[in-house]
């Protein structure tokens, strides 16, 4: 059996930011495609704006220093929220859950008493599932008009041990 990958956390660079931009994802998860650096600029994705990507944005490398993930720790209305992008070809095989609870341990780091919170689209049963199995627990669900489209989104959420 292959060992994991060994991940590390840092600041998502802008280079970084770009290749997000690049990834392409098979349908339907082709709703999470960034599209071109320009449009994330012109339309003011927090991704874009440098304040925001150092302040919320995190790359999650392996020791070759490859991007396979990015996270996102933001408070949106007092509720402190994770979002993750893998890559499109590292989906699927299981790190995703190490990319979670890589970003809950910072956010534990950052934040020790207030409890964070996800939101999936309740089609992607593949990734509530990740969010599952890394302690994350339904907590309803909400109906949005995001960037990426119209849609219902699970709630998922994760309390303090």
């Amino acid at each position: 059996m292959t060992p994991p990958l060994p991940l590390a956390l840092s600041a998502l660079s802008e280079t970084q930011a770009r290749e997000v931009c690049a990834w392409r994802y098979p349908a339907p998860w082709d709703i999470y495609d960034m599209g071109p650096w320009d449009r994330v600029l012109t339309e003011g994705y927090g991704l874009g704006i440098p304040e925001i990507r150092a302040r919320e944005f995190l790359a999650v490398t392996t020791g070759r220093d490859e991007l396979v993930a990015y996270l996102r720790l933001s408070s949106h209305g007092g509720r402190w929220m994770l979002g993750v992008g893998l890559h499109p070809e590292r989906c699927g095989g299981g790190l995703g859950g190490r990319c979670v609870t890589l970003g809950w341990v910072e956010h534990r780091h950052r934040r020790p008493d207030a409890p964070l919170w996800l939101e999936v689209r309740d089609w992607n049963t593949r990734a509530a599932r990740c969010y599952a199995a890394a302690g994350f627990e339904p907590a309803g669900t909400v109906e949005r008009t995001t960037a990426l489209g119209p849609g219902t989104f699970l709630m998922m959420s994760r309390s303090m041990p």
